[in-house]
């Protein structure tokens, strides 16, 4: 079976790369399989976070597409040498997790693709009361529920609107 060469993510005409089809990278180890048999390394937190939402939503976690590699500089995971990129796709064709790091500080990123929108992980899941979004929220989102957002919004509920700087 051959491997989708990118994922659309619902923001305008946006598409990611297939990451498991970056084995050119040096030292590259690709993974392509179940979501439920991959080593998130150091997102393994924020991957049970985001599944305990999903699931609250219905949804889970499907498949996993990635590739660790070693950095050109020697920086990435606190100077660890091993860089990690990955696509994981769910239940729901119009949700989609991608993690990017590269090789140089600063340059990652780290969003959730909600039906049209792309939200930074560390904000959908947050602890932190100013950044946290209601479960409420959450599940509205991840169900593409337009009229619970845009009453959850009318009652003072913090609710992304669309590609917005403040969630990206």
């Amino acid at each position: 079976m051959a491997l989708q060469e990118r994922f659309r993510t619902g923001v305008r005409n946006t598409t990611v790369p297939n990451p498991a089809l970056m084995s050119e990278l040096s030292g590259a180890q690709v993974y392509s399989g179940l979501a439920s048999q991959y080593d998130f390394l150091k997102q393994k937190e924020n991957h049970q976070r985001l599944r305990a939402c999903l699931q609250r939503a219905g949804l889970d976690f499907t498949l996993a597409h990635a590739v660790t590699f070693q950095s050109d500089t020697g920086w990435c995971y606190e100077n660890s040498i091993r860089c990690h990129r990955f696509v994981v796709e769910t239940t729901d064709p119009g949700v989609l997790w991608y993690k990017y790091v590269a090789g140089h500080p600063g340059s990652g990123q780290n969003h959730l693709f909600v039906h049209g929108r792309r939200i930074k992980v560390s904000q959908f899941v947050s602890t932190n009361e100013y950044w946290r979004l209601e479960e409420s929220v959450q599940v509205a989102l991840l169900t593409n529920n337009r009229q619970l957002l845009e009453l959850l919004a009318a009652n003072g509920q913090r609710v992304p609107k669309g590609d917005d700087q403040l969630w990206c």
